[in-house]
């Protein structure tokens, strides 16, 4: 028992170089843990600093139109598009709309927007539907246009620049359809 006790100069040299190297380990894996967590900190903090916002906007305004907005601060692609009516998926909104706009109506449509990417505040119509001169014939139109999208549904699935998926964002579009 004698034996492990430091007996002698050197012994306590020895044991205090085993304490020090002992300290530094501690030192080295708390930094270690320490950088690890900060990195974790920053990652989190950069992806959140540019997440992006899709938003669905419908609007009123001069006939009707819905739109595909990012309102955040980073773009995002999308990997999911759909139309859906009555539980079907459409391949195109042009399936909705009426043919044949009369006079004083422009149509206007997006086409394509599976895989593509959208910056930050970025807007893109997906359909509009503008009345320049009101006429009889424009109204009926819009209104055959409300009838046809009541009980659609546009879904937008999308990712960031992180590859990360986020959950489907969609909107319905009978609010359109309200007087």
């Amino acid at each position: 028992m004698s034996e492990a006790l430091p007996t002698g100069v050197e012994d306590v040299a020895q044991w205090a170089n085993v304490v020090i190297a002992l300290c530094a380990l501690v030192v080295a894996i708390v930094a270690i843990f320490l950088t690890w967590k900060t990195l974790r900190n920053q990652i989190r903090h950069n992806k959140l600093s540019v997440r992006p916002i899709p938003f669905i906007a419908l609007s009123k305004r001069d006939g009707m139109a819905v739109a595909l907005e990012n309102h955040g601060f980073g773009p995002f692609r999308i990997d999911l598009f759909e139309i859906v009516r009555s539980g079907a998926v459409l391949q195109n909104i042009v399936e909705i709309l009426p043919e044949n706009p009369p006079p004083g109506v422009e149509v206007e449509f997006t086409t394509g927007m599976f895989q593509r990417t959208f910056p930050a505040n970025e807007k893109i119509n997906i359909f509009r539907v503008t009345i320049n001169t009101p006429s009889s014939l424009a109204l009926s139109y819009l209104n055959q246009v409300k009838l046809n999208i009541g009980d659609t549904i546009i879904k937008v699935g999308y990712s960031d620049i992180y590859d990360d998926k986020f959950d489907i964002h969609q909107k319905e579009l009978s609010w359109l359809c309200r007087d």
